[in-house]
């Protein structure tokens, strides 16, 4: 199993002004915004890290050498996102599947037809009142490096789990072509608790400030002259809880 990302969050959860007030920092100080910038990301990417989580909405693709012996695949990065969008709120550079057509003209946005259920990469953010999903998405590969879609009519998405599921449908089975020695199998998946750092649950957000504030007061890799010691209640305890093993 192989995790990629293809397309990072927009945002942080953190903004610069908010680390700026936990740090207790003049928000007219732009001196050091460059490197509070740094911080807030490698928080994040701590804090994610360690709960095995994504916190704002990214896609990432889960490579797999063969299909899973049971009916489902378990997608990793909790909380996993199952998105109807509607035209006007496409973003260029993203794979979609049309889930209605309403008043939009999809080929004008970068569909090979104006068809339910047809994939496209948006070349604009559409208009009109059709609507799409950006996944999840399955594709395969033969051994001569065929790629096929694998129906969205086969499987259910289980976005309750945690971590969420692509499920077979009933009377359903993953296709039996012979697949590429490695990396036959891709599941292109949203995930996270939302566009913005408000969709976080509060402890991590806390959590996030805490280790900003660490980084932020200790710019050396050793620390001398002090007997370091980790606060109760403290990042591990905010991070603990919602853990995914």
């Amino acid at each position: 199993m192989a995790l990629k990302i293809n397309t990072a969050p927009i945002e942080e959860p953190i903004s610069i002004a908010e680390a700026k007030t936990h740090l207790r920092i003049d928000s007219e100080d732009t001196v050091e915004d460059a490197l509070l910038n740094a911080l807030v990301t490698a928080a994040r990417q701590y804090a994610e890290d360690f709960q095995r989580r994504a916190y704002i909405t990214q896609i990432w693709e889960l490579w797999l050498d063969k299909w899973p012996g049971e009916g489902f695949i378990k997608i990793p990065l909790p909380p996993l996102q199952s998105r109807t969008i509607t035209a006007g709120s496409f973003i260029i550079g993203t794979e979609y599947r049309i889930l209605s057509l309403g008043t939009t003209n999809f080929t004008l946005i970068g569909a090979a037809s104006n068809t339910v259920g047809v994939h496209f990469t948006a070349t604009g953010v559409g208009e009109g009142t059709g609507t799409a999903t950006d996944g999840p998405f399955i594709r395969y590969y033969d051994t001569d490096d065929t790629e096929a879609t694998f129906s969205s009519d086969s499987y259910f998405v289980d976005t309750k789990s945690e971590p969420g599921r692509v499920v077979l449908n009933y009377g359903e089975s993953w296709p039996t072509t012979t697949l590429r020695p490695a990396n036959g199998v891709c599941v292109t998946f949203v995930a996270g608790y939302g566009d913005d750092g408000s969709d976080l649950p509060q402890k991590v957000r806390n959590a996030m400030l805490l280790i900003i504030g660490h980084l932020y007061e200790n710019r050396e890799q050793v620390v001398t002259g002090v007997v370091p010691v980790h606060v109760p209640l403290g990042v591990d305890a905010l991070l603990w809880q919602d853990r995914v093993f």
